[in-house]
């Protein structure tokens, strides 16, 4: 910087596998198509959690979180309740807590999608 040696250190954050059950209610839409399957939910919803829109080191597994990427992907379909926990046990009412040198991971065969 201006000239002069600078020392950074770099923060590789330990990613936390992730497992999601979700309950949805899901509607046909305004046309009358029919709503996605659960399989198509999760699937849109590991795809929201990865790449380009992936989560922040040390932000939260929330309720606002999954339901934000549900319902802007599948407006005809509402998040009704958000269970996770970290990979193998088993998922409970969230907030999950991610530690600020943690990220999550996420992908779809760790993704239960229950509609009621």
């Amino acid at each position: 910087i201006e000239g002069f040696c600078r020392s950074i250190r770099i923060v590789r954050p330990d990613e936390i596998n992730i497992t999601l059950e979700i309950d949805v209610e899901a509607s046909p839409d305004r046309v009358g198509c029919p709503p996605p399957s659960a399989l198509a939910i999760a699937a849109g919803l590991a795809q929201s959690l990865t790449g380009a829109g992936r989560p922040r080191n040390g932000q939260d597994v929330t309720e606002f979180l999954i339901r934000q990427a549900v319902e802007s992907r599948y407006p005809n379909v509402e998040v009704v309740a958000v269970r996770a926990s970290r990979t193998p046990a088993s998922p409970a009412a969230v907030p999950l807590s991610i530690d600020f040198d943690e990220i999550m991971s996420i992908s779809a065969d760790r993704i239960t999608v229950i509609p009621l």
